[in-house]
């Protein structure tokens, strides 16, 4: 897997002193739990020099130049750790937890983002800061959040590069010089609702990140029905609960329906903890609707239902 133009060679699933790690990050700003965390080093070239005890400092050995170090959040949300990411762009990550953190990294360089259902506005200010976007827009439906959006990106000196708009969903937004959406922290029934009421939706030249919190499948199932083709998911850890963000692009090329394409889309299930613990998640539910149905008193219905879930199961295994 080739790096992109002026990164290091340091990607999720890379194994760094023998350890699997699934975010860019090579060293902990902030102290948890009284004590200092593990430092990883930022490449594969880092990693060896440490291993071989020569080289250059493990936190600098393979650093391009004119590269800076941004904070972002662990994806695994631990205490909303802090760490220094490989990432180009400046500060403002640190205001971020896991969820949105991961959001934020897999936002690629645009000119505006349009952030749906913005709450308090830290994703538009926090790409802002990281120069990740030139121009940031705030939307919200309801005046509350939109309101404490626009005092946080006061506070922060970015009013001149964003703006705050009251709209329902999409509706409100024109895709003129717009390249990236974000709809995070929503139902996937909402967010795809969202998507089919905007006129733009089928434009190639937007990337779109989604985060459902709830009915992931049915917003794979709109967005494969849709021709959209999903370039990358990842996993994270909010509150205890593991939640995915897609990365969609419409492309007109047809998925097919799989169970696996539904249940997991994009996942890098062999070499992502993370997503391999929602895996689990996902086959452990399975199977306790499975039980709960072996349970329940015999009939059509429940047999049908029961017949169903017992072939998704070995569909996903």
């Amino acid at each position: 897997r080739a790096a992109p133009a002026g990164a290091a060679s340091f990607w999720p699933g890379d194994v760094i002193d023998g350890r699997a790690e699934n975010w860019y990050a090579i060293r902990m700003i902030s102290r948890y739990g009284g004590r200092r965390e593990k430092v990883w080093p930022q490449t594969r070239e880092g990693a060896q020099a440490r291993r071989s005890g020569g080289g250059p400092a493990p936190a600098l050995a393979g650093r391009p130049d004119g590269e800076r170090s941004r904070a972002c959040a662990h994806p695994e949300g631990r205490g909303k750790k802090a760490f220094w990411a490989r990432e180009i762009g400046g500060s403002g990550m640190e205001h971020l937890d896991a969820r949105l953190g991961t959001i934020a990294a897999m936002v690629p360089r645009c000119r505006a983002v349009a952030d749906i259902g913005c709450d308090h506005g830290l994703l538009v200010a926090a790409l802002l800061e990281g120069g990740r976007c030139d121009y940031g827009i705030a939307a919200d439906i309801n005046p509350m959040p939109l309101e404490k959006a626009r005092q946080e990106l006061t506070r922060r000196g970015l009013l001149a590069q964003s703006e705050c708009r009251l709209t329902n969903g999409l509706c409100g937004i024109t895709p003129v010089g717009v390249d990236v959406v974000v709809i995070a922290g929503m139902g996937g029934e909402l967010i795809a609702d969202i998507l089919s009421r905007w006129d733009y939706t089928e434009n190639p030249a937007i990337t779109y990140l989604l985060q459902p919190m709830t009915r992931p499948v049915h917003l794979r199932q709109w967005l494969y029905t849709h021709r959209f083709t999903l370039q990358e998911e990842r996993c994270c850890r909010a509150n205890g609960k593991l939640y995915t963000v897609l990365q969609a692009q419409y492309t007109g090329c047809a998925t097919e329906e799989t169970p696996a394409a539904l249940y997991f889309g994009a996942l890098d299930l062999k070499n992502d903890p993370l997503a391999g613990k929602y895996r689990e998640q996902v086959l452990g539910r399975l199977r306790r609707r499975i039980t709960g149905l072996v349970e329940a008193k015999p009939g059509p219905e429940r047999d049908a239902e029961l017949a169903e879930a017992t072939k998704l199961l070995l569909a996903l295994r």
